[in-house]
């Protein structure tokens, strides 16, 4: 399998298509809008030459899912964010 970067997995996640032909299609067709800023026509490029790599089958198994960062204040504490 794949290792998709965290830009890679999201921007796959904001354009979910159902299959690896169609997220592939929808990477192409969003391509354009990104021409004019290089480090995010990057994360398209290589997320789309990732997908093509890969088999329709990897493709079903892989969860794509945003990844949020987590952001603590100064002071805060592990167990603050746990819940404890």
């Amino acid at each position: 399998m794949m290792n998709f970067t965290v830009e890679e997995m999201n921007l796959i996640d904001i354009y979910k298509a159902d299959t690896r032909a169609g997220q592939l299609a929808q990477l192409r067709a969003v391509r354009p809008l990104y021409e004019n800023d290089a480090e995010l026509l990057a994360v398209v490029d290589s997320a789309a030459r990732k997908l093509a790599a890969m088999t329709d089958a990897d493709f079903l198994e892989t969860a794509f899912v945003p990844a949020y960062p987590v952001l603590y204040d100064e002071g805060e504490t592990e167990d603050f964010a746990y819940g404890k």
